[in-house]
Parts: C-alpha cells; sequence; structure tokens
C-alpha cells in the first residue's frame, strides 16, 4: 500500500526501497497568508502574496464583503482545497471559510499585484 507521507528507512534491512517519496506535484495542507482585494460588482477575489496575485471566482462574493470587514485585509489561502479563511479581528466573530473557483483563462501563472 502507498503512502502519501514519507517513511523512515527500516534499519534492519539492506534494502533501498522501504522508502517513500512526498510526491512533489501534491500540494498538502500549506496555508499562505495573503492579500486580499474584492471586486464585488464582478464576484472576483485577487490574493496577493509577495507581489504575485491569483484571481478567483466566488458565487458567494456578498459573504467575502461582509466577512473581509471584519479583518484586516489579509487572509489565509490553501492552493490544495481552493479554500480562503479571513480570521475576524473582531472578538467572538469567528473565522470564515470560502470556496473560491480559479478564473478559466487563469493558467495558475504569477502575475505583478500592482
Amino acid at each position: 500500500m502507498m503512502s502519501a507521507y514519507p517513511t523512515e528507512k527500516d534499519s534492519r534491512s539492506n534494502h533501498d526501497d522501504r522508502t517513500l517519496d512526498v510526491r512533489d506535484d501534491s500540494v498538502l495542507d500549506e496555508w499562505i497568508e495573503v492579500s486580499v482585494h474584492i471586486e464585488a460588482e464582478l464576484s472576483l477575489v485577487q490574493l496577493c502574496l509577495d507581489g504575485e496575485q491569483k484571481m478567483l471566482y466566488s458565487e458567494d462574493i456578498r459573504a467575502i464583503v461582509e466577512a473581509s470587514k471584519d479583518s484586516d485585509g489579509t487572509a489565509l489561502w490553501c492552493e490544495k482545497y481552493s479554500k480562503l479563511l479571513i480570521p475576524s479581528i473582531r472578538p467572538g466573530s469567528g473565522n470564515r471559510f470560502f470556496s473560491l473557483q480559479r478564473m478559466l483563462d487563469d493558467d495558475g501563472g504569477a502575475r505583478d499585484c500592482n
């Protein structure tokens, strides 16, 4: 049975085939901090990280706009699940998760946020 997780080599054996590599094409549950800009009229969300942008679409843009009012303009993004987490800076408001969709003409390449 294959595992997506690395395993240590069995020290009791001389066989090198007892180790498994993490697949390079797999993005694990990595959450990165991004700046968020919302174009509500177009239902678009622009995420920026280190000067590179990602344009995404949301059918729930009104909820994203409302959640962003309680944030500091940043959010957490998980590429694997296409999820945006907008943490609230207001006590008791909680954190909100949103599913975003990549634009059809977006090839996933980096673009400048400027």
